[in-house]
Parts: structure tokens; C-alpha cells; sequence
């Protein structure tokens, strides 16, 4: 996670998204002193994010698809168990291919898994389904 002011907001440098996206989804706070952002429940949570997640398969892809596609998978986020992959960005995803996604963790590694989990579920998905409509 990057570098935070004192007050728990993210530092300038593209944070803005991934940050806004863990903390609305988790009701979470940063603290400043540590840098850790911590679950309402004192637990500290990791992320890992990107908010130029492109890939040519997606194309076509509409919101819902998406959604359905990391539901299926368990990849989403889910508040009783503070992991899964929170989307954001998506006006771009059926046009570009393109998105972006927060992973959280309860660690900095299982977010990277989850991160790593999640983009190649929806490239594969994303091109099952385009092969499915193809042979239609």
C-alpha cells in the first residue's frame, strides 16, 4: 500500500481508487502512525491493485458478466470474510478490455493471490465465453 498523509487519506500518485475501494467496502481506517489500515474489527487488511487492467478477451464483457464471472469463482469481495476483489472503472470494460480491481487480503500475500486469482479467472472466462458465442 503506498505512503498515506496523517490524516488516513492515500498520498498523490494514482492511490485513489484502490484506497477509496478498500476502505468503502470495508468501513476500515488507516492508521498513520503504523501505515496499516486496519477491518473495524482491528484486523489488519492488504491490498493489491491496478486501475489499468487491459486485456483484449474482455472486450465485449458487460458489468454483469463480469460480476457473475468472479461470484461464481469466489474471487469477490466478501465483507464477513474481508477478502475477495472489489471492480471499479468499468465504462471502459466492454469497448477497451479494460478495468480496474482492489484485492484485499488479510495479507499481503493472500492479496497478490487473490489479485493474480482474479485477472486470470476473468481473461479466461471472458474468453470461454466469446468461444461459446463464436460456435453459437
Amino acid at each position: 500500500m503506498g505512503p498515506a498523509g496523517d490524516r488516513g487519506e492515500p498520498a498523490p500518485g494514482g492511490t485513489t481508487h484502490p484506497f477509496l475501494a478498500l476502505r468503502s467496502s470495508t468501513n476500515g481506517w488507516l492508521d498513520p502512525a503504523s501505515g496499516l489500515f486496519h477491518a473495524p474489527t482491528g484486523l489488519p487488511l492488504f491490498y493489491e491493485a491496478t486501475d489499468n487492467f487491459c486485456d483484449p478477451r474482455l472486450k465485449g464483457l458487460l458489468p454483469i458478466d463480469l460480476i457473475d464471472i468472479a461470484c461464481e469463482a469466489g474471487l469477490h469481495y466478501d465483507p464477513a470474510e474481508l477478502r475477495g476483489s472489489v471492480f471499479h472503472l468499468l465504462g471502459c470494460l466492454s469497448e477497451f478490455g479494460k478495468l480496474g480491481l482492489t484485492s484485499i487480503g488479510r495479507s499481503p500475500e493472500e492479496a497478490a493471490q487473490l489479485h493474480a486469482a482474479t485477472t486470470e479467472r476473468l481473461a479466461r472466462a471472458a474468453q470461454e465465453l466469446q468461444a461459446g458465442a463464436l460456435t453459437s
